[in-house]
């Protein structure tokens, strides 16, 4: 939602909601979803291992933009 209303802060809401993403789906991976056989086409990976790197790249991409808020609003400070 915060991405729709285009809040500058879009970050503080969904890095809380990704971070814990990377560990359920490695928990996928070793449990009842690792039976999962099927294979993307264009990678060869699993489901489990699918949703791993798809929340790790929610992860790096939402911590770019946080640092680059950061810094940007430090910017904004010194030149006040």
């Amino acid at each position: 939602m915060a991405t729709v209303e285009a809040r500058p802060g879009v970050w503080r809401t969904a890095l809380p909601l990704a971070v814990p993403g990377p560990a359920v789906a490695c928990g996928l991976v070793e449990g009842g979803c690792g039976a999962v056989q099927w294979r993307a086409p264009v990678a060869g990976l699993t489901v489990p291992n699918l949703s791993l790197v798809a929340f790790a790249l929610v992860v790096l991409l939402v911590g770019a933009v946080a640092v680059r808020e950061r810094e940007w609003l430090g910017r904004r400070r010194v030149e006040g």
